[in-house]
């Protein structure tokens, strides 16, 4: 098989750990889930050729596990440095900026307390990424984003969806 059959196979794993996710509604199982999905689609992209956002889903793997754990702003900014420097050492094409944008999104939602802000943070986050993987040329990535979206969006409905509010019943225009 070719890096590239071997690389679409990690993307599949990391695509059932992904659409999981926004399943569970604990913030952390939710971060924990996101993490396991990154530690497949890092060496996806590294057999692509792509160093730069397999370095950055490596770094979000770690992200994920540190917010699972602390909210604490001191380590979203220590994310957000080491994001950009390995972006910096790695950027091989421009449409790493759009991978680049996807990660400070998903690191400021991260460690945002609420697994709501998460998710909805996420929404826009993982359209970015879905943009970076179809100019990337990898199509189960790209599936794989957009099923998150959809994912996403689901476990959204579910956990926090507008209620319908009852109708009252309009009264009968017969006459008495």
């Amino acid at each position: 098989m070719t890096n590239f059959v071997y690389s679409q196979v990690l993307a599949s794993i990391a695509f059932a750990f992904g659409i999981a996710s926004y399943q569970f509604q604990p913030r952390r199982y939710l971060l924990l889930c996101m993490c396991a999905s990154c530690l497949f689609t890092a060496p996806h992209y590294f057999l692509l050729g792509r160093p730069g956002p397999a370095t950055l889903m490596i770094i979000i793997a770690s992200r994920f596990v540190t917010a699972a754990f602390t909210t604490n702003r001191k380590f979203m900014y220590l994310y957000l440095a080491i994001t950009l420097g390995a972006l910096l050492v790695t950027l091989k094409t421009p449409v790493s900026f759009i991978a680049l944008a996807a990660t400070f999104l998903g690191t400021y939602a991260s460690f945002h307390p609420s697994d709501r802000f998460i998710r909805i943070a996420n929404m826009l986050g993982v359209f970015l990424w879905f943009i970076h993987d179809v100019i990337s040329r990898t199509p189960v990535a790209a599936i794989m984003e957009a099923s998150l979206l959809a994912s996403n969006v689901i476990g959204y409905r579910k956990f926090y969806g507008t209620r319908r509010k009852a109708i009252p019943r309009q009264e009968s225009c017969k006459a008495p």
